[in-house]
């Protein structure tokens, strides 16, 4: 007999509030939901996503003492069907799996809205569903705070009785969705346990705390076959993240093709994409098998998809709904594609989708799993680590038994800097420091060993990024001026601090670059009073002397 939530509820909130992990808490709301409902209900797991990306998920059988274990069978139901119905509607969604059908809650009631129920696509989540026996799946909304819907409660029952007719009492229905309510904030915002395993293959050497829930789910994806949507900010490692997964996946032993669609003109990425015969169109002088045919029985990487056209778009929408696709100019017929396709991006696909650039129905399909990778600055636990394993590696090249690494000091370098490139700008800087240690050594030697001032002088020549303020760019400016006046101060030299106001002429002489008029200049920095008394041309020529006499000195060494 099912107990009712009400009765112990407040014994619940204890349990959520003493809860330190996700996990913990993710435990105490299934076991809660199982207890509270039927025999029917099997398994009930959580799926929080709440920016639409997954966040957590975790799952528990009826009677078990603890979470399923993450495995491909037996922890996931993906469905973009189930998920987007319960975004949308902001209401318990039913999916009859015998019937492939999914129906909305009437309002309070746990009455089928008639008008609502709509042939559901997800063929594999009802395959996987039968799979364990399922009749039916239940998936009521978890609620962030403000009521914005942040994931969802899925249960699993085997009420083989209830054929177009909600399988559960209603009062059971809307008792769910109370504790759902109450569970949601708890869920959301707490953080996730990490799992024992670690990395040991260097596609992914190094896994901070921030980035370790995203790769625990990922070790959950990897190993099916529905698409995996990888966003994050160019140059954060989603390439990499992609080869990770093919590689723990069905289809290690298959290819790896990655396809840069930021790379391929417009007019020609479906014929990179699918293929085309010789004599398709003009230049097409010989076959070309197409990225779908290169990564057969393996895994195609699509990154930058938001590149993509709109026609392209139709077309690969197509592929991943039949499995099928035509080289261009093959009179030949069909072919089946045996891909799975990993799909990356660095901008918000759901703007694409409301600005018109991106189809809607290609979204849905490819966000079935989809997760998101942090910017390095959000990792800043993992700077010191990657820079390490990029050190080591690049040494490896010209020494292979050799070995590398950062001092202390050099580590708590890059440590302080923003940035804005995330790893590949990382890996740019470590490599320039690694060529100036070179060359102040004069020789590759076995073992390497980078010092400060290595890294310092590497970060001097990168370009100031775009999103630095203007004080940042001064501040540079000031600190080169006192790397300056320092490395004389070794030779036993001096830098006049007076040269500093040749900075004045430094600016005009900028500014005349790009206004060409002297009273233009003047207009610019409000130098009103000058250009009234005429006296305005003497000062700028002085300043501009002065700027001159600044770099003079400079190029003296």
């Amino acid at each position: 007999m099912a107990r009712s939530p009400d009765s112990d509820l407040f014994e619940v909130l204890e349990r959520l509030i003493g809860a330190e992990r996700f996990e913990d808490a993710a435990f105490v709301v299934l076991t809660c939901i199982l207890d509270a409902t039927p025999e029917a209900a099997t398994r009930a797991s959580i799926h929080l996503r709440p920016d639409g990306d997954y966040r957590g998920l975790a799952a528990l059988e009826r009677g078990a003492s603890r979470l399923s274990a993450p495995s491909a069978d037996d922890t996931l139901v993906p469905s973009a069907t189930a998920w987007r119905w319960v975004a949308h509607e902001r209401a318990p969604v039913l999916v009859d799996v015998r019937l492939g059908r999914a129906s909305v809650a009437d309002g309070a009631s746990a009455a089928l809205a008639t008008e609502s129920t709509k042939t559901f696509d997800g063929a594999a989540s009802l395959i996987r569903l039968q799979s364990r026996g399922a009749t039916h799946l239940l998936a009521v909304p978890l609620r962030a705070p403000g009521g914005r819907v942040a994931g969802m409660i899925a249960l699993e029952l085997r009420a083989p009785q209830a054929v177009d007719q909600w399988p559960l009492p209603e009062s059971v229905t809307a008792q769910l969705e109370l504790l759902a309510g109450f569970a949601s904030p708890y869920l959301c915002g707490l953080p996730f346990e990490r799992q024992n395993e670690a990395p040991v293959d260097p596609l992914l050497p190094v896994v901070g705390a921030a980035m370790a829930p995203v790769i625990d789910l990922l070790r959950v994806f990897a190993r099916l076959e529905e698409s995996i949507l990888i966003q994050g900010p160019t140059g954060s490692g989603k390439s990499r993240l992609a080869a990770w997964c093919h590689a723990r996946s069905e289809r290690a032993e298959g290819p790896f093709v990655t396809l840069d669609i930021h790379t391929v003109p417009e007019a020609t990425q479906m014929g990179e994409l699918f293929g085309w015969r010789r004599g398709a169109f003009t230049g097409a002088v010989e076959d070309n098998p197409g990225y779908i045919a290169r990564a057969d029985g393996g895994t195609l990487f699509l990154d930058e998809i938001d590149k993509l056209s709109l026609a392209a778009q139709a077309a690969l929408l197509g592929l991943l709904e039949n499995k099928t696709y035509r080289m261009l100019g093959d009179p030949t017929g069909a072919r089946t594609a045996n891909v799975r396709f990993l799909v990356g991006t660095n901008v918000d696909l759901a703007d694409a989708v409301r600005d018109g650039k991106f189809r809607e129905d290609l979204y849905y399909r490819i966000n079935v799993l989809p997760v998101r990778v942090l910017s390095l600055d959000a990792r800043r636990d993992e700077i010191a680590r990657w820079a390490g394993f990029m050190l080591d590696r690049r040494h490896r090249q010209t020494a292979p038994d050799g070995d590398a690494e950062l001092s202390g000091e050099a580590a708590a370098v890059l440590e302080r800097q923003t940035w804005p490139g995330n790893l590949r700008q990382l890996d740019n800087v470590v490599r320039r420091a690694y060529a100036m240690f070179v060359a102040d050594r004069g020789e590759v030697g076995r073992d390497a060993l980078l010092a400060a001032h290595h890294v310092e002088r590497a970060l001097a020549l990168e370009l100031a990024p775009a999103q630095q303020t203007s004080i940042d760019a001064l501040r540079r400016a000031a600190e080169a001026f006192v790397d300056e006046a320092m490395q004389r101060a070794e030779a036993g030299d001096t830098l006049d601090l007076d040269l500093s106001q040749g900075f004045r002429g430094l600016v005009l002489e900028a500014a005349l670059g790009r206004l060409d008029e002297r009273r233009a200049v003047y207009e610019l920095f409000g130098r009103d009073k000058a250009i009234q008394s005429r006296n305005y041309i003497k000062e700028i020529r002085r300043e501009l002397e002065r700027g001159q006499q600044l770099v003079d000195a400079l190029r003296e060494d």
